[in-house]
C-alpha cells in the first residue's frame, strides 16, 4: 500500500470510527430527554427542542460526515441547555435514571469529541500530503482535499 493510500485508508477507518461515536451519542440523548420528562414535566418545551434536533441530526446520518458537523454542535448545544434546566431541579439531579443517563451522554460526547479529534487529524494529514503531491485520483471526487468535520464543540 502507497503512503497515500495509507493515508486515505487512515481517513476512511477514522470517519468510520467517528460515525460509530456520533451514533452512539445519539442514542444517549433520548434516555435523558425521557428522565427530565418523567421528574420535571413542566419542562416541555426544552425537551421538544432537543427531541426535534436529534430528528434532524438522525435523518442525516447517511450524509457524508464532514456535511453533518453543524447540525451535530446544534444537538450538542441543545442537550447542554437541557442539561441545564435539568440540574436546576433537585429533584431531577438526585433522580437516578437522570444521573445515568447523564453520565452516559457523558462517556458518549467524549467518546464522540475523541473520535472527531482523530478524524480531524487523519483528514490534515492527507490534506498535507495531497497538497504537497498533488491529487490524489483515488480520492473521493477524482482527488483533492476532504473536509474537516467542521469546528465542532461535541
Amino acid at each position: 500500500m502507497s503512503p497515500q493510500q495509507s493515508q486515505l485508508a487512515a481517513v476512511e477507518s477514522a470517519r468510520t470510527a467517528l460515525e460509530a461515536a456520533l451514533a452512539a451519542r445519539a442514542a444517549t440523548v433520548p434516555p435523558l430527554v425521557d428522565a427530565v420528562r418523567a421528574n420535571a414535566p413542566h419542562e416541555r418545551a426544552p425537551c421538544e427542542h432537543v427531541t426535534t434536533i436529534l430528528e434532524r441530526a438522525l435523518s442525516q446520518q447517511s450524509a457524508a460526515v464532514e456535511d453533518r458537523a453543524e447540525v451535530e454542535d446544534e444537538l450538542q448545544l441543545a442537550v447542554a441547555g437541557l442539561e441545564r434546566v435539568g440540574d436546576a431541579y433537585s429533584e431531577v439531579r438526585a433522580a437516578p435514571d437522570y444521573r445515568n443517563a447523564q453520565n452516559a451522554f457523558f462517556l458518549a460526547r467524549k467518546a464522540a469529541r475523541e473520535a472527531a479529534e482523530a478524524y480531524n487529524e487523519a483528514v490534515a494529514a492527507y490534506n498535507a500530503a495531497a497538497a504537497k503531491g498533488g491529487r490524489f485520483p483515488w480520492a473521493r471526487g477524482g482527488g483533492g482535499q476532504i473536509a474537516p468535520f467542521g469546528k465542532t464543540e461535541l
